[in-house]
């Protein structure tokens, strides 16, 4: 059975960072939602057209489209996955868990990325609408960890400020972890 990463943060920055160490240490395929949908988006189908007509709308895209687009992309991948940002809620878990299961994949590792003293390191702008970003955030990753419900594939990693790590200290962290 072929192994699936995920990474759950709060921030874009990070995660890419992250991402770009987990697909060095171990040859992973990256798999970004925003750019699955842009990519898509790009192309004339039904199904980029049922994409746009949610955007336009300004409603959130279904989670049977994020699948559908999930499951084309999964389809022409041969080795290992990292799926970057998703899910972020039950039934995208859910779902996700299902298509991976199918795909002849396992959830083998899930990084979630933890801001410490968010409230601390955004109360010098005055940022109110980021903190909530952030702990909301917290939430979802929490969640997520709790359907996952399994602490030996779960790795948290605790971080003080977006620009803490550099590449090497990140992949030492990831090495070491991925042992536990």
């Amino acid at each position: 059975m072929k192994q699936c990463h995920l990474i759950i943060s709060a921030s874009f920055i990070t995660q890419e960072v992250f991402a770009k160490q987990l697909i060095d240490c171990f040859n992973l395929s990256k798999i970004r939602m925003k750019d699955l949908l842009i990519n898509e988006l790009r192309n004339e189908s039904k199904l980029s057209d049922s994409i746009n007509e949610y955007l336009k709308s300004g409603k959130l895209i279904p989670t049977s489209l994020i699948t559908a687009l999930l499951r084309k992309k999964i389809s022409v991948i041969k080795n290992d996955l990292l799926i970057i940002g998703y899910p972020k809620t039950k039934e995208q878990f859910t779902t996700l868990n299902d298509l991976l299961s199918n795909s002849g994949y396992k959830i083998s590792k899930l990084w979630i990325l933890n801001f410490q003293n968010v409230d601390k390191q955004f109360s010098i702008s005055n940022d109110r609408e980021m903190t909530k970003k952030f702990i909301e955030q917290a939430k979802k990753s929490k969640l997520i960890e709790e359907l996952v419900n399994d602490s030996t594939i779960t790795s948290k990693i605790n971080i003080e400020t977006i620009n803490t790590w550099d590449s090497e200290t990140m992949k030492q962290k990831i090495i070491s972890m991925h042992r536990i």
